[in-house]
């Protein structure tokens, strides 16, 4: 996870509250390395009085080499003593994700003429999702939050007769 996608993905509604408190605390930079490397994780986080004992220091000295001293003092300085609460983040990467759907969908089927079983059977391909769920995100209401969709493709499958005969090709003739 990169700190623009944590940015973006703090806008919505499902975005943890653990997320924000790293994310105040220690940046977002710090935030999102520490939840892409250690999702769902709580480390001890040694205080200030126990760095120099010897199972405090390697903690330490992990949480330094994943995020820098700098933003490790200031995890120390705010969670010192205690578990530090990692989010996973995975209900707001879905929610996200259905967002996108959402606005890639009405994209399809207004500017790109796309049909309505077209455009589901396209986006859960591109998704990695059956039809039915496809179809159930987009009978949910959104958050309302515009997302930034890349652009849909503008032929149907099947429409470009080049790149269906360089298949063939490739694959030789069931014929």
């Amino acid at each position: 996870m990169t700190p623009d996608q944590l940015s973006e993905l703090s806008r919505f509604p499902a975005f943890p509250e653990t997320a924000r408190t790293l994310v105040r605390v220690a940046g977002y930079e710090a935030a999102a390395k520490l939840i892409a490397r250690w999702p769902g994780q709580e480390p001890p986080v040694p205080s200030r009085r126990s760095i120099e004992s010897g199972r405090a220091r390697q903690v330490f000295d992990r949480l330094v080499d994943v995020i820098g001293e700098v933003a490790a003092w200031l995890i120390v300085d705010e969670f010192g003593g205690s578990e530090l609460q990692i989010p996973n983040c995975k209900a707001v990467v879905y929610q996200h994700a259905q967002e996108i759907i959402r606005i890639k969908f009405d994209e399809m089927t207004t500017k790109g003429g796309w049909s309505y079983p077209a455009a589901v059977f396209e986006l859960g391909i591109e998704f990695n999702l059956a039809r039915r769920s496809v179809e159930r995100i987009l009978k949910r209401p959104g958050t309302g939050i515009s997302v930034e969709a890349p652009r849909p493709r503008k032929q149907r499958i099947g429409s470009d007769r080049s790149a269906r005969a360089k298949f063939e090709e490739q694959q030789g003739s069931l014929f």
